[in-house]
């Protein structure tokens, strides 16, 4: 089981009295895998959107260390989200997330100081863990911040544990 914390913001820990919120972030696709498949994104605790309007219902399932298709990244602690109903939409020119698999759960990690998102998509049924979620990756992204929120501010963003 992985660790669930009380509030827990998107980005980090909320202050004490803080009420959570769904509002979604603002991402821009930079990595070519994320300009070809993704786009930008918009991202927060219960759900992504992709540019193309392709959306999924997300479940916060914990924090888990080193879950991330980026190498340098192994050492970071990561929210792991459980896609609610598993689908393999088709993306920006006709791309999927995981090829002929079905995405099941993403990992989002903020990196270089809140500049930068890394997104892993996984497949399988299990809750990803260090001991099998190198097998189960179908893809990464590398996203950057925008400084933007639809419909709130930065930061308010949280996981519902």
């Amino acid at each position: 089981m992985l660790a669930c914390p009380t509030s827990y913001v998107f980005g980090g820990r909320l202050p004490s009295g803080t009420v959570p919120s769904d509002r979604l972030e603002h991402w821009i696709a930079v990595s070519t895998a994320a300009m070809a498949i993704t786009g930008d994104i918009d991202i927060g605790p219960s759900k992504i959107v992709f540019q193309n309007q392709a959306a999924f219902e997300l479940a916060y399932e914990g924090d888990a260390l080193g879950i991330s298709w980026l190498d340098s990244a192994r050492d970071q602690s990561v929210q792991v989200f459980r896609i609610v109903n598993p689908a393999n939409p088709e993306l920006l020119s006709g791309n999927t997330l995981c090829g002929q698999g079905l995405p099941t759960y993403l990992t989002v990690l903020r990196w270089k100081g809140d500049a930068e998102l890394l997104l892993t998509v996984l497949a399988g049924d299990e809750t990803p863990s260090q001991a099998n979620y190198l097998a189960r990756i179908c893809s990464g992204f590398t996203f950057a911040s925008s400084g933007t929120q639809n419909g709130g501010a930065s930061g308010s963003v949280t996981p519902r544990g």
